[in-house]
């Protein structure tokens, strides 16, 4: 069914068109509430897409990065004059190393998870088991199954996502989730910011030559 999807493109900041796989639309399709009637089967299925889609987003990056010896060339770090230069190197910078900003977002995220693996073990399987009970609440949807069955026990499907969120908010107390989630910004949206600051747009030498 999928091989005779045609590419889908999408379109960036500077306008450059880029195709994504329609394959990879279709798997990621179900993440983003198109697919869920043709959802993953099992818990496994589940996991194995919520493993495979950071991978195949590195991979995706990787294959458009900008050359990284121009990404982290020294000479080109300069602090920028006032806050409308910084303004404006963020916005360019953005625009030129989209992809490597976005490599380094996902490394950071993921490093901060690494060193967390408690908390990110337990976030794992909340994320399954939400996904478990979204899964068979739409199966349940047409019918008169109004209750989850969790083996001997049956509950509302409220009941479920409630239990489930409170089980969240304890594990991100227990676990220092607010600290975890200031390093995972700082590790993405912090040094992607400091590094759009600190680098001269690529081109800006060549423009000042006609001022």
């Amino acid at each position: 069914m999928s091989d005779n999807l045609p590419p889908v493109e999408m379109t960036f900041v500077d306008g450059a068109m880029e195709s994504y796989p329609s394959e990879e639309m279709e798997t990621n399709s179900i993440f983003m509430g198109r697919g869920e009637a043709a959802g993953p089967t099992s818990v496994t299925d589940t996991a194995w897409q919520y493993v495979s889609i950071p991978v195949t987003t590195m991979k995706y990056q990787l294959s458009h990065v900008q050359p990284w010896n121009d990404f982290f060339d020294r000479e080109q770090m300069i602090a920028p004059d006032g806050a409308r230069d910084a303004f404006s190197r963020v916005t360019r910078n953005a625009n030129h190393f989209y992809h490597n900003y976005l490599v380094i977002a996902i490394l950071g995220s993921l490093i901060v998870l690494i060193i967390n693996p408690l908390f990110s073990v337990c976030m794992f399987f909340l994320l399954l088991a939400w996904s478990y009970v979204h899964k068979k609440q739409a199966e349940a949807a047409g019918t008169n199954i109004t209750t989850l069955a969790v083996g001997n026990l049956e509950m509302s499907f409220l009941t479920a996502y409630a239990l489930l969120s409170l089980i969240g908010l304890i594990t991100f107390y227990v676990f220092g989730g607010s600290s975890i989630l200031f390093w995972l910004v700082f590790a993405s949206f912090g040094v992607v910011l400091i590094h759009a600051m600190m680098r001269k747009p690529p081109g800006s030498d060549d423009a000042s030559q006609f001022l």
